[in-house]
């Protein structure tokens, strides 16, 4: 008489592989979850970073093209000015939304801070600072200009 030999799995070679692929997602998933942790916080600190540099760069670009007997002196956090087509331009710090306006456009949001300070001499010295915050991230920014009309 022959034996007739059964195909499949018992029942220990079951519950061995799935304790087994318990184990490995156990160790697994932690692993998986701190880089996607990590991809989101790496996200929200670029767009943070684009944001407030953009904003930085234009109020630059502009302060640098402003005619220098129009600008006030002093620390401020509002500043207008004149361009070089002698055009009114206002940068505005809005606090309540957290906005910096170029006259009604919106630069730049999630703004925390911002200050002009203007110093005296010939030609003015403007500094700037600015400060964003969003999702737990913070970037501050500094930087000097000197009209150039």
């Amino acid at each position: 008489m022959r034996l007739i030999r059964a195909k499949g799995f018992t029942l220990l070679e079951v519950v061995m592989v799935i304790s087994v692929m318990g184990i490995i997602m156990g160790v697994g998933a932690p692993v998986m979850l701190a880089g996607y942790r990590a991809f989101f916080l790496g996200s929200d600190i670029q767009q943070v970073d684009a944001r407030a540099r953009l904003a930085m760069e234009r109020m630059v670009r502009e302060l640098r093209e402003a005619k220098d007997s129009s600008l006030p002196m002093g620390r401020r956090q509002d500043l207008t000015f004149r361009d070089k087509n002698n055009i009114s331009v206002t940068f505005n710090y809005v606090p309540y939304s957290g906005e910096i306006r170029r006259n009604s456009d919106i630069l730049a949001q999630g703004v925390t801070d911002n200050w002009f300070d203007i110093n005296e001499g010939s030609p003015h010295l403007i500094s700037l600072d600015l400060t964003v915050s969003e999702n737990g991230q913070t970037l501050q920014l500094h930087s000097e200009v000197t009209p150039r009309n």
